[in-house]
Parts: C-alpha cells; structure tokens; sequence
C-alpha cells in the first residue's frame, strides 16, 4: 500500500504541473507500446546458459479473486487451468523441465532452451516472458541483543499492560520455516504450516502441508535460523531462562510456511514458492482470522512502484487485502535512499524499512514513495534454532514489528470491523517521523505507534470514510481543483461529499482509465462518497517515437508522378512470423482519426489517401498496427511532405 496520507484540511499537496500531452489520444484509440522488450535478452541468456528458468504469463485478463464473485472465481480458474493445460503440454512435448502453474493467476513457470523460447514466443496463449526471480531473506551480521527495548519503541508494551496481546488472531511467516522453540510453546502455538520448495521440505519433496511440514530449512545440516527470528519478534512469547523478551504480539497463532531452499549452501527461493505460499495463505484467510502476512525476503531493487513487471502479484496481495490480510514486505538491506526490493516496490504491500532508535538505519532502504512505515531493525534479539536466540538487524527484523502490531491492533479494535487500508491509515495518522539523515536526503518516516494508533482509530469518526487513490504508472491526481498528489493517496472524506478527481499524466506517459469505485476513461470524474471507496487510475507509457515533439528522420514525400523525387507508397513491413490478420489506423497528431483498414500477409502499400479517398495534407502523423492474432500493438510516427 504506497499511501501518501494527508489530512484534507493540511495544505500539503502541490500544484500540478501541466503534465499532459497536447497530442495524446484517448478512449478507443489509445497507443501502447509494444510487449516484451527483454525478450531478446532472455533468448540471448539461454544461448549462453543452455537453459533458462522462465515464469509465463498466460495471455487471459484477470482480477483478485477477493473482488469478484464466487462463480466469476471458478469460471477464472478453469479458464487457467485450461490456458496453463495446453501450454505444459507444448512446453513438455519440446522437452521442458520444472513446470510450475500457479491456481489464482495466470502464471506458468519452466526451465527451458532458446530453442522453445523462440517457439512460444509467439503463441496465442502467451503474454509476455520474464526471467523468474531469485528472492533471499533480508537480515545482516549478528549484533549485540535489544528486542527487549524495541517492543517499548512501538507501544507494543502499552497494550500488552492492557491485556492486548493479539488473542484470536493469525500471523503468515513466509519465510525459511520455523524450528521447535519454547517462544511457541514447542510448537503448540503454530496452528497450519507448509512447505513449498524445491525438495527443501522435511519429507524431501516440493510440497508438504500439515504438522511438521513448516520445520526450518536445513542448511549445511543445520536449521536456518532467519524464519524462526522473524517468527519470534512478530509473536514470540518471552522465555527467561533464555533472557528472552515477548514478542509484539505473544498470544497470536502462527501459521509457519516455508517457501525457501537450499542452493549451494544459502537459502534462496523463487517466484512459483512464494505464489504458491501467498495462495495457500489466501485459502486460510477465507475461514480463518489471518491479519498479516509477512514476507523478510527480497529481490532486484526498483526505484519506482513496480506493478507493471508483476502485476499478477498484485492481484495475489489485492485478494490477501479483501480477506483482510495486511501484506507486511521488508524494503531491503542495501542502503538505498531511493530504492526498495521486490515485493516491497509493488502499490499493494505495506513496505517497511528499519530504525536504529530515533535515525532511520544505515542498511535500510528508503523511498519516500515506496516506503510506508519503519521500525526497529537494529539489534532484535529474538528466538533461534535449537532452543537458542539468535540476534540479528535488517529491515526482516522491522518487518514482523509491523505484523505483530497489526495483529494487536485487531485485537484492540475487536467489533470495528477495520479493513487493512484503515488499520495503516491510523498508523500513518498517529507515527512519530524518522528523519533519513544518509546523504542529506532529510525525507521524514513513520514509525509505527500502537497505542496511539488504538487510540485514534477507536475515536475515528463514523461520519468520516477513506477514499483510496492507487496509481499504476507516472501520473498526478488533482483532488477538487486545488490540491495534488503525486503517487498513490488515502484521504480521510466526510461522508456525503462529492469529490472531483483530475489524473494528469507525465511527460511521455499517457492516463488510460478509471476503475474500482469509479470506471471512465475521462480525465476528470466526480465521486460520491457515501462509504470508503478505493479508485485506481492507470497511465501507460507512450513509446518514444509518439512524443509529436521529434520529427521523423524519413518523411514520405510522394512523387506526384516523378519517382525521382519520392515515392507514390509508402509501405508497412510487419515481420510477422504468423499469418495473421492486421489492423492500421492513421492519426493526426491532435487524435483525429484520417485512415483505416484491415489487411492480410507481412506488407502494406498506403497512398496516404484517406478514407474518402482524399490526399492526406503535409504534416505530423500517428500510426498505430494492431496484430488482431496476438493482441500486439506497434506505434510511431511518420511525416508527410507536399
């Protein structure tokens, strides 16, 4: 959830730029770039490996689960299941390996050749191919103990006084699995565990589920220890005889799933483990009071909210969202002042970088953006293998503080109902700011506050609602004509107002449409709110031969009969591999529609005559080819001199 929070009432917007493009086209006709721009990458990276660990996305539309209907949930899934069928067997006739499908999304994983990347490259039921990730878990060196001191920091011991210990609720560890412990009470306080791995689970195969089968990893022999630390600070309950303080949320279940394994002595794991966690966690919550799921792992860092790459993660944690499921993700370790890791990066998860007491810590990735909340991350002495404690600092460590308090603070607000944009809206409200003092940066944190948290959430106004702003791509929203806000927006709105919305997009981005509460493709909308209310407005990005700023460098001059001084076609090369069926639409800079026909094979001859057969005047044009077999699009420009 990359929320920017600010009260109505606080002039802390912007005025914003004027960002849209005079020539960009809407409604019907909008250009988009073409897909898979790494994918020659990718068949040159097979070249040289051999083989490739690929992660599919299946060419279907789909929504979280949570948002739709029951039966709009089985008639999605058998549509999967049936696209995902037919790939595995092209995928396994041309001998590929390792082939992974995931249940809620459209994803297919495998590891294969050139050879069949180039095949399927072009299939119908491909849209688009990507690398599958490598995700580690985010801790540092072991340090000198301080859990006890960083549970006081969140307020977590004010509640405790009172008795909140997160009773009755449920917390997700994906993480390496969790070791027998006392801080469990053995394992009596994990109530569900799993394992998905490559052959990493206690059984020694890829999937196990029931007691035992979230254990720690074995690593060298030996239980790693970063699950079973995240686990003890998130709800660990305090053991003296190991000088072992409570956890943040001490009397919350546990539900211990491992999606890690061992690769030459490290813990590692990826993409098809940690979706097959995420959707086994989303099947619990639907009868279960799961409040958070928290994920200490990372991959590649992004500068910049990353939904367009994973999109169908978003959906996973949009479906963990409407159980009521917070999806806490830790930011990273590298030190970054404007970068976080995957998952972190996507709109969707509650990003959490670390504290060093009153200064954001030096490990920590920050972005003013990206990052939601901190806390403590330096020092968290915590539970460990084999009946021990281990101490540990990273943004892994600051991340179950978070869970943990989500939990108690469900737990304090029982009967109010309070959906997981609410809960994070009143920590934002009420957190103390961290200033990020590393390379001057000055950006200001919120580190969470529990018990004023409980405090202002229980006194939150019934006549108040939240209208939540998401952004996918680069864009500005202007909320009633005089503030704006840059990236994704909660505000608190009196109910019974109607708020106008204005997306206004960057500079070589253009506004696509409205959805959730509100669904237009008109830049400007007028919203009612008469309950909270979640809008999404989506921006794409124009490729850089729309910008009608740049003239082409071969303008077509026609000859008028003299092919010495032009030509009398100009002429359209598809370099399709398929036969296949074309589009072609020709646009004047301003959107006006001047031409378009539907035509057959690899070439095209236009004598730049419109529809009307008229000679098209001199000027700047828009071209855009739609491949009606794939779904393709190709846009540019062209210019026309008489």
């Amino acid at each position: 959830m990359k929320t920017r929070l600010y009260l109505v009432l606080m002039l802390t917007g912007f005025i914003c730029g004027a960002a849209l493009l005079s020539g960009s086209l809407a409604g019907s006709h909008r250009l988009k770039p073409t897909i898979e721009p790494q994918l020659q990458q990718l068949i040159s990276t097979a070249e040289q490996q051999g083989q490739i660990k690929v992660m599919i996305s299946l060419n279907l539309s789909t929504r979280a689960e949570s948002r739709i209907s029951t039966a709009a949930v089985s008639s999605q899934r058998a549509a999967i299941s049936q696209a995902a069928n037919q790939l595995s067997q092209l995928l396994m006739s041309r001998g590929a390996t390792d082939i992974r499908r995931a249940k809620t999304v459209p994803l297919v994983g495998a590891t294969i050749d050139a050879e069949t990347l180039r095949a399927i490259k072009d299939s119908p039921l491909v849209k688009s191919i990507r690398e599958q990730q490598v995700l580690r878990p985010l801790d540092g060196p072991n340090l000198r103990p301080l859990l006890d001191t960083s549970v006081p920091q969140t307020e977590a011991d004010d509640l405790h006084g009172e008795g909140i210990k997160g009773a009755d609720q449920l917390i997700a560890v994906l993480d390496t699995g969790v070791d027998t412990h006392p801080a469990f009470r053995g394992r009596k306080r994990i109530v569900a565990e799993a394992c998905f791995s490559n052959g990493g689970c206690p059984d020694g195969s890829d999937e196990m589920i029931g007691p035992g089968a979230g254990a720690a990893l074995l690593v060298n022999g030996q239980p790693d220890p970063h699950g079973t630390h995240v686990a003890g600070t998130a709800l660990g309950d305090s053991v003296p005889a190991l000088s072992l303080a409570d956890g943040m949320a001490p009397r919350s279940g546990l539900i211990a799933v491992n999606v890690f394994s061992e690769d030459n002595g490290e813990a590692n794991t990826g993409d098809f483990n940690l979706i097959a966690g995420l959707e086994w966690v989303a099947e619990l919550a639907e009868d279960s009071p799961v409040v958070a799921v928290n994920l200490s792992l990372g991959g590649d860092l992004y500068d910049e909210v990353c939904d367009a790459q994973f999109g169908f993660y978003k959906d996973l944690f949009d479906n963990l969202l409407g159980l009521g499921v917070v999806p806490v993700a830790s930011s990273g370790n590298s030190g970054e002042t404007n970068k976080v890791v995957f998952p972190a990066c996507l709109s969707n998860t509650v990003t959490v970088g670390a504290t060093n007491n009153s200064t954001i810590a030096n490990f920590s990735n920050q972005h003013p953006e990206l990052v939601d909340l901190v806390a403590p991350g330096t020092s968290i002495k915590a539970a460990g293998p084999n009946n021990s404690t281990t101490t540990k600092q990273g943004t892994s460590m600051a991340a179950p503080h978070v869970a943990g308090g989500v939990a108690l603070l469900q737990e304090a607000l029982t009967g109010e109902d309070l959906t997981p944009e609410e809960l994070i809206f009143g920590l934002r409200q009420t957190a103390v700011m961290v200033e990020d003092q590393r390379n001057s940066t000055g950006n200001l944190y919120p580190a969470i506050q529990l018990a004023a948290a409980r405090d202002y959430l229980a006194s939150f106004k019934l006549d108040t609602n939240i209208l939540t702003i998401n952004v996918t791509g680069q864009g500005q929203i202007l909320v009633n004509g005089d503030t704006c806000f840059s990236g994704s927006t909660q505000l608190p709105v009196a109910n019974g107002e109607t708020v106008t919305l204005e997306a206004i997009a960057e500079e070589k981005w253009q506004f696509e449409n409205w959805a959730g509460a509100v669904i237009s493709s008109d830049t400007s909308v007028k919203l009612f709110i008469d309950s909270h209310k979640t809008v999404s407005a989506d921006f794409f990005e124009l490729q850089p031969g729309l910008d009608q700023m740049i003239v082409g460098p071969n303008p077509y001059r026609p000859h008028d009969g003299n092919p010495a001084t032009g030509s009398d076609k100009i002429i359209f090369d598809f370099n399709s591999p398929l036969e296949s069926e074309f589009e072609i639409e020709i646009y004047t800079i301003g959107g006006s529609l001047v031409y378009q026909t539907r035509t057959s094979g690899n070439r095209y001859e236009w004598n730049a005559r419109n529809n009307q057969n008229q000679a098209v005047s001199s000027g700047h044009y828009l071209y855009r080819i739609k491949e009606l077999t794939r779904g393709q699009i190709k846009t540019d420009r062209l210019a026309i001199i008489r």
